[in-house]
C-alpha cells in the first residue's frame, strides 16, 4: 500500500469516495430533522423556573392582610436560607413559621404571614433554586389598606449572579467534563481499542489524571452550589451552612453519589486488574455509572420524562468515548517520544475509527432530542442566548467532524490492512511512510482535541444558560377610539411570563386627559382563562401602568379597557394582544 506524501492534508479515502461524506451527511441529516421538528414544535418549556402567579398578585390593594403569601412557579423549586423575605414600611417582617413548599405540588411556595400586619406597602423579595440547580430571583409588591402603589418594579424571574462565582463554577463544570472524558472515555478506548495500553504507565497516568480532575470538579461543585444558590458570591465559601443545605437537595445527592463512585473506583482499581476479564466488569461498572450522576445537576433534572434523562446520559457517554479516545491517541499512542509498535497502532486506530463513528451517530441523535426538548422552537434557536450558544456548538462539531474525517482518511490509507515489506529499500520506504502518516495523524488528531476542548467549554456555559427563552417579540402601540379622545395601550413584552401593561388617555386635541379612573381586564377565551383584573396604578395625568403582569399561557388575549371620563360617564373598548 502506498501513501502519496505530496498529497495535501485533505480527507480523501479509498474506493473513490471521500470518507468525510458519511459523517457530514449524518450531521446534515440531524440538522434537517432538528429544523423540521422545531418548526412544528409547540412553545418551549421555560427554564429555569418561571414565576407564573402570586397571591396576592403584584400591585394588589387588600383591605386586610393575607394569612399566607403564595408563589407558583412553572416547575419544581428548592428553597434557600432566607431566600424569601417580606419587607414592610418599617423593614423586614419575620414569618411566624418557616417558609414551606406546598405538599401537593413542589412548584408552589407558601410564606406564612404574622397576624396583625398593619396598613402599608409591602415588598416580597424571593430567591429559589430551579430543579435544574440554577437560582432565580425577583420581587413583587402589594398593599394593605388605602395605599396607592405607583411605578411598581417587580415580578419576573431573573438569574443575576456574581460574575466571579459564575466564572469559577463554569470552570468547575468544564473540569468535570474533561475529567469524565479522560477517565471514562480513556478507559473505553483502552478496553475496546488498545488493550496493551492498560499496562503502559503513560496510559494509566492519563486515567489517574481524569480521576483527580473528576474529584476536584465534584468537590468544587458541592462547595460552590450553596453560595451560587444563595447569591452570596465567593465570600460564601467560608460558611459551611450552604454546603449542608446543598447536601439536602437532589443536586447534592447526585454530586455526593458521584464522589462515592469515584472513591469506589480508587479502591477497586487498587485491587483488580482491568486487563483481566473478571476485573473488567469491576473496573467499568462504577465508571459507567458516573455519567448517570450528571442528569441531576443540569437541565435534564427539570424534565419529568425519562427520555430527556436517557438522552442526556447517552450524549455525555458518546462525548466521553470520542474525546477520551482522542486524548489517549495524542498522549499515549502517537507521541514523538515513545513510538508504539506499528501493529498495535494499526489495530487500535482501525477499532477507534468504528467507535468514533458510533459516537458521532449517537451524539447527533441525542443532540437532536436534547435540542428539541430544551429549545422547543426555531425562534428560540436563532434568537435566545441558549440558541446562539447551541448554534456555535453545532458549528464547532462540524469542524470537529472535518478533522475526524482527515484522521480517518489517513487511517484508511495507511492502516486498512497489514503489509510486509521485503528488502532494505522497501523497509526504509515503509518506515518513511509510517513517519509521515503519524505526522499527519498527530496534526489532525491534535486539532480534534483542541476543538473538543472548546466544545466542552461551550457545554459548560450551556448548562448554566436558561434554554427555551424566546427572543423578545415586537412591541407596538394599539390605538383605541373614545367618544372625545383616544386611548393608547401597550403590552411589553407580549410573551408568557411577566410583562408590563401601560395605558395612556388623550383628549381630542391630543393632550393628556386626566380621567378619574381607568380599569382593565384580560381574558383568553380559547383556554377559558379569565377575565383577569389588571391592577393598574396611576403614573401621571391620564397614564396608568401595571408592572410584572403575569400571563400564564400563549394565545390571543382579549383586553377590555374601561375609561371613566366623569363621575357618571364611562366607556369600554376592546382589542386583542397576540401573546407568544
Amino acid at each position: 500500500m502506498s501513501l502519496d506524501t505530496a498529497r495535501p492534508l485533505v480527507p480523501v479515502g479509498t474506493r473513490g469516495r471521500a470518507p468525510w461524506i458519511g459523517p457530514v451527511r449524518m450531521l446534515l441529516a440531524g440538522l434537517v430533522v432538528l429544523y423540521g421538528l422545531l418548526v412544528g414544535a409547540p412553545a418551549p418549556a421555560y427554564a429555569h423556573a418561571q414565576l407564573l402567579s402570586t397571591s396576592p398578585a403584584n400591585g394588589d390593594r387588600l383591605s386586610a392582610a393575607p394569612a399566607v403569601i403564595s408563589l407558583r412557579f412553572g416547575e419544581g423549586v428548592n428553597l434557600v436560607p432566607d431566600g424569601i423575605q417580606l419587607i414592610g414600611p418599617k423593614g423586614p417582617v419575620p414569618s411566624p413559621s418557616p417558609v414551606r413548599i406546598d405538599a401537593a405540588r413542589s412548584s408552589q411556595v407558601d410564606v406564612p404571614v404574622a397576624a396583625g400586619l398593619g396598613p402599608g406597602a409591602y415588598t416580597v423579595t424571593w430567591r429559589v433554586v430551579s430543579n435544574d440547580s440554577h437560582p432565580v430571583h425577583g420581587a413583587f409588591v402589594f398593599a394593605v389598606g388605602d395605599i396607592r402603589l405607583d411605578n411598581l418594579a417587580a415580578g419576573d424571574a431573573q438569574t443575576g449572579d456574581d460574575p466571579a462565582l459564575s466564572a469559577v463554577f463554569t470552570a468547575a463544570r468544564w473540569t468535570g467534563y474533561a475529567g469524565l472524558a479522560l477517565l471514562a472515555g480513556g478507559l473505553a478506548f483502552l478496553l475496546l481499542c488498545w488493550r496493551p495500553g492498560l499496562s503502559r504507565p503513560r496510559a494509566r497516568g492519563l486515567l489517574v489524571t481524569g480521576w483527580w480532575l473528576s474529584v476536584g470538579a465534584a468537590v468544587a461543585s458541592l462547595l460552590l452550589q450553596g453560595p451560587y444558590a444563595a447569591g452570596s458570591g465567593l465570600a460564601g465559601l467560608i460558611d459551611p451552612a450552604p454546603v449542608l443545605s446543598t447536601l439536602g437537595t437532589a443536586y447534592g445527592w447526585f454530586v455526593a453519589a458521584r464522589m462515592a463512585l469515584l472513591a469506589a473506583i480508587a479502591v477497586l482499581w487498587r485491587r483488580v486488574d482491568p486487563a483481566r476479564r473478571g476485573g473488567t466488569i469491576a473496573a467499568v461498572t462504577p465508571v459507567v455509572a458516573l455519567a448517570g450522576t450528571w442528569i441531576g445537576t443540569g437541565h435534564a433534572a427539570a424534565q419529568a420524562d425519562p427520555l430527556s434523562a436517557l438522552a442526556d446520559v447517552l450524549h455525555l457517554a458518546a462525548m466521553a468515548c470520542w474525546l477520551g479516545g482522542l486524548a489517549v491517541i495524542v498522549w499515549c499512542l502517537l507521541p514523538r517520544t515513545q513510538v508504539q509498535p506499528v501493529a498495535e497502532v494499526r489495530i487500535a486506530l482501525n477499532r477507534f475509527s468504528r467507535v468514533a463513528a458510533g459516537s458521532v451517530a449517537l451524539l447527533v441523535a441525542t443532540g437532536v432530542v436534547r435540542a428539541l426538548i430544551e429549545v422547543g422552537s426555531l425562534s428560540a434557536l436563532t434568537g435566545s442566548s441558549y440558541g446562539v450558544l447551541l448554534v456555535f456548538k453545532i458549528a464547532a462539531l462540524g469542524v470537529l467532524l472535518w478533522f475526524a474525517a482527515v484522521s480517518r482518511a489517513v487511517v484508511r490509507r495507511r492502516y486498512a490492512r497489514a503489509e510486509q515489506a521485503v528488502g532494505r529499500k522497501q523497509v526504509l520506504a515503509e518506515q518513511e511512510r509510517e513517519r509521515l502518516a503519524r505526522k499527519q495523524l498527530r496534526l489532525s488528531v491534535r486539532s480534534e482535541a483542541v476543538i473538543g476542548i472548546g466544545v466542552l467549554a461551550l457545554t459548560a456555559v450551556l448548562v448554566a444558560t436558561p434554554p427555551g427563552a424566546r427572543p423578545a417579540q415586537a412591541v407596538s402601540d394599539v390605538q383605541l377610539a373614545l367618544d372625545k379622545g383616544r386611548a393608547v395601550v401597550r403590552l411589553d413584552p407580549p410573551k408568557v411570563g411577566a410583562s408590563t401593561f401601560t395605558a395612556a388617555v388623550y383628549d381630542a386635541s391630543g393632550g393628556a386627559w386626566d380621567v378619574p379612573e381607568v380599569t382593565a381586564t384580560l381574558e383568553l377565551p380559547d383556554q377559558h382563562i379569565g377575565p383577569m383584573t389588571v391592577s393598574l396604578a396611576r403614573s401621571g395625568a391620564g397614564r396608568y401602568a401595571s408592572h410584572g403582569l403575569i400571563l400564564p399561557r400563549p394565545g390571543s388575549w382579549r383586553l377590555e379597557l374601561t375609561v371613566r371620563t366623569t363621575d357618571v360617564d364611562e366607556q369600554t373598548v376592546e382589542t386583542e394582544f397576540p401573546v407568544g
